[in-house]
């Protein structure tokens, strides 16, 4: 067989492939470009679906009250403010960071001759 370079020592010797251990052949770095996705559509879904838990929960809080769920509300009101200091939170880091959203379209589009 002839020589492969290994780069998971960091030395760039040449080895066989009888000398690779399984652990070097197992973690490869995939060459894959990391996600720039920060969570903000994540979190406004979130949000939008504890607002209407909470919605629902407070016209159904005497029946919810009765089977001893009142606190139901309460947890959905909760989420509801919790989703909208991360989606703060989110908004202030993308404008932090000067990243804009960009469609997978868009993307494909920049990589195109």
């Amino acid at each position: 067989m002839a020589p492969a370079s290994n780069p998971a020592n960091g030395t760039g010797s040449h080895t066989s492939d009888a000398e690779i251990s399984d652990k070097e052949r197992f973690f490869v770095q995939a060459p894959v470009a990391p996600l720039r996705e920060d969570g903000l559509i994540t979190f406004t879904i979130g949000t939008v679906v504890f607002i209407v838990l909470a919605i629902a929960a407070y016209f159904w809080r005497v029946p919810l009250g009765d089977a001893g769920l009142g606190w139901w509300f309460w947890v959905a009101v909760s989420g509801a403010v919790i989703g909208v200091l991360a989606i703060s939170y989110g908004i202030l880091r993308r404008r932090r960071m000067g990243q804009t959203r960009t469609t997978a379209s868009d993307a494909a589009a920049k990589k195109l001759p």
